[in-house]
């Protein structure tokens, strides 16, 4: 069984963007689903922006859906890899994953208290099947708003992104635009993919433009060699 075979039998209820679109329009549920369509057995995962835990938990469970289809290999299970330079961050998150993993889901997670540009240190060049960034600050009423992602560092991060990407990976950048600085943080973003070679990659915007300060999802979907 292929690889696209093996993610359909491990997801057959599985959600597709327009099934989104015509429901609930969530922007990061739009990122989920192009996460689910390439995502394989045994995979490398980034959480670029750990956060309060949820994306990462939402890549675990996908993790170990496919792993346990016949196309999976118990003796490589797939790895999510999260981000986040705030020690808030890493407990809630930690919190989560005790809280909505089972034991062999939450193996699959490893925190790291670093910012996302350093995460060339942690997987390896051309071997990552996703790489999600949900910018912005941690959510939550005793979070620090000051402390949030910046244009500089979220552009190099994204460049690092693009790099580990695997031939048919995806990298999701979720950007919001209500908070000071949040639309120069998306322009960068799409200054950035808008030059790369689209002989190895595409690069897409979606937004709902009759809602006001719509979260945008930029993706870089990298093409698969022949």
């Amino acid at each position: 069984m292929g690889a696209t075979a093996a993610a359909e039998t491990a997801t057959s209820t599985r959600v597709h963007f327009e099934d989104v679109i015509v429901t609930n329009s969530r922007t990061t549920d739009m990122a989920h689903t192009l996460w689910r369509a390439v995502m394989r057995p045994g995979d490398t995962v980034v959480d670029a922006t750990m956060g309060n835990g949820w994306d990462t938990v939402a890549l675990a469970r996908i993790l170990a859906d496919l792993d346990a289809s016949p196309a999976g290999d118990a003796s490589k299970p797939g790895r999510v890899v999260a981000f986040d330079v705030q020690e808030d961050a890493l407990t809630s998150t930690r919190a989560r994953v005790r809280e909505m993993l089972t034991p062999d889901q939450a193996s699959r997670v490893d925190l790291v208290l670093k910012s996302h540009e350093r995460m060339e240190e942690h997987v390896r060049t051309d071997a990552v099947g996703v790489v999600c960034f949900n910018l912005g600050y941690l959510p939550g009423p005793t979070a620090d708003k000051e402390v949030r992602t910046r244009r500089t560092t979220t552009v190099s991060a994204v460049a690092s992104g693009v790099r580990v990407l695997r031939p048919g990976g995806v990298l999701t950048v979720v950007g919001y635009t209500g908070h000071e600085g949040g639309w120069e943080e998306v322009e960068a973003v799409m200054e950035l993919v808008s030059s790369l070679d689209p002989r190895e990659f595409t690069a897409t915007n979606h937004s709902v433009v009759n809602r006001d300060n719509c979260p945008q999802l930029i993706a870089v979907h990298r093409k698969e060699t022949k």
